[in-house]
């Protein structure tokens, strides 16, 4: 079984460590190419060499897209340690690592998946996306107000044109970067519910609910939550003045000059209330890295990042017995200047 990425993994490269007084060098690879290479000295007293690799591993797990873009799944990553003994490279290990970093001794991706959606209700006009531990495809149900369903089978791990997508960031980051199955629901406008993955959503048709975050769960697989509650949305503005010789019959010329204003934006979203199961998954959001703004409206997509330093957990008991809210606060990753 694959080894979640934040769980030590340790691999024993030599158990005579009498033999190298100086250290054995060792090095990692994955997919053919070496990713590092050091050397390693027994613990003080040890009788063998031991080195800890889930922390050399996660970084490369987790940038691999940019290193290598022919590599399809951010989800695991197969990786070779080797010493060098006796004048060659002997392999000593091969373990598979999960981009995992849920802290969850109890979780196991070939049963429980990579799906984790707080909020099971979606909007007819955003993506829905959903990962695959070990797939190709998967077939989504769409359920449609006529009483039919509608069968469409979903390409997994499968570039797409950024050029003509709906945005080239977000595409890119969705497609390769994790291969997710992704759904446009605006291909469906009388859809009432989707069944993917074993989840059964149900579809809001209309322009009530303006916004959808996506994003990348503790398990390494995408979700979306639709921003069922208030949203607002503001500019915070630094403003960048020069001092200029004072001369009235000039618009430059006027003692002081604001040459540039630095905004950002911000946002303050509010989810529909909850209960115990869903204030449980609230988690996945609020400690996201990779996350990304649809504005249903502009259709744009931008990625986010969160402002708010605490993940409060929730329960209808700790909340005074009553069903529970989460305010996320936001900012868009991007600058903007005005000039």
């Amino acid at each position: 079984m694959a080894a979640p990425i934040w769980k030590d993994y340790n691999v024993q490269l030599a158990s005579i460590a009498s033999l190298y007084p100086d250290g054995l060098l060792y090095r990692i690879a994955t997919g053919g190419t070496v990713i590092f290479q050091g050397r390693a000295y027994p613990r003080p007293g040890a009788t063998n060499i031991v080195t800890r690799i889930n922390d050399i591993c996660a970084n490369y797990l987790d940038h691999i897209f940019y290193l290598d873009e022919s590599y399809h799944g951010r989800y695991r990553a197969t990786f070779l340690v080797q010493a060098y003994i006796s004048g060659g490279w002997s392999s000593i290990s091969t373990v598979e690592f999960l981009n995992d970093w849920s802290y969850d001794h109890q979780y196991n991706p070939a049963t429980d998946g990579l799906a984790f959606p707080v909020d099971k209700v979606i909007s007819g006009r955003q993506m829905l996306l959903q990962s695959q531990y070990s797939a190709s495809s998967i077939t989504a149900y769409v359920h449609l107000a006529n009483g039919t369903t509608v069968q469409v089978v979903l390409t997994i791990e499968s570039p797409g044109d950024y050029n003509n997508d709906y945005n080239n960031d977000f595409a890119r980051m969705v497609k390769d970067y994790d291969g997710a199955a992704i759904l446009d629901m605006r291909n469906y406008p009388t859809a009432v519910s989707v069944d993917l993955g074993g989840i059964h959503y149900t579809v809001e048709q209309g322009t009530c609910n303006r916004y959808v975050i996506y994003y990348v769960n503790a398990y390494g697989g995408w979700d979306s939550l639709l921003i069922r509650g208030k949203a607002t949305m503001a500019d915070t503005i630094t403003h960048y003045n020069r001092q200029m010789l004072y001369d009235n019959t000039k618009t430059y010329a006027r003692g002081k000059q604001n040459y540039v204003n630095d905004l950002v934006r911000d946002f303050d979203f509010f989810t529909a209330w909850m209960n115990d199961v869903e204030s449980s998954k609230m988690h996945h959001v609020l400690n996201a890295t990779y996350i990304y703004l649809h504005d249903l409206v502009t259709d744009e997509v931008h990625p986010l990042i969160l402002t708010g330093n605490r993940c409060i957990y929730k329960t209808f008991r700790n909340s005074g017995n009553k069903l529970m809210a989460y305010e996320i606060n936001a900012a868009l990753a991007q600058d903007r200047i005005r000039r």
